[in-house]
């Protein structure tokens, strides 16, 4: 699992690796990998529990693929225009990948490897999920980000 923070940087990180160059797909990138993570706020206005539909339909291979997709397709997440033109089917690729980063990182795709959730332990999960972040997802998208060049991040 990662915080916000820690899906964030992949988001970026695999955008920049994609061919997103602007500050508003970087931007968008950002929010994408943090975008299933919307049912805690939506599960906190509908029912007063943040946690309550936590990790349900937003964290389904379909919801990111199909959300992903979406903003690929609408610009939202593209890799930018070569000579003028953008190829739709690539950006929606590159959206479905970058949203898709959040399944990986709370290893929804791989279930049985699943923390546990909830109780008591949820403060010490999350201390582990930030030292994680910091251990493992940060010096990942620094290494990605440099692996593209000393201008890769400016």
């Amino acid at each position: 699992m990662a915080t916000p923070v820690g899906h964030a940087l992949i988001g970026a990180t695999v955008a920049r690796s994609l061919g997103v160059h602007t500050r508003s797909g970087m931007l968008a990138a950002a929010l994408g990998g943090c975008l299933p993570d919307i049912d805690l706020v939506v599960s906190h206005l509908l029912h007063g529990d943040p946690w309550r539909l936590h990790r349900k339909a937003t964290h389904t291979p379909g919801f990111v693929m199909g959300v992903g997709m979406l903003a690929g397709f609408a610009g939202l997440l593209g890799a930018g225009a070569v000579d003028g033109e953008r190829d739709r089917v690539a950006d929606a690729i590159t959206g479905a990948t970058i949203v898709g980063s959040h399944l990986l990182l709370d290893q929804r795709v791989l279930p049985y490897v699943s923390t546990p959730r909830g109780g008591r332990g949820r403060v010490r999960n999350e201390c582990v999920n930030i030292a994680i972040d910091l251990l493992v997802y940060a010096p990942i998208a620094w290494f990605l980000a440099r692996s593209r060049g000393p201008d890769a991040m400016t």
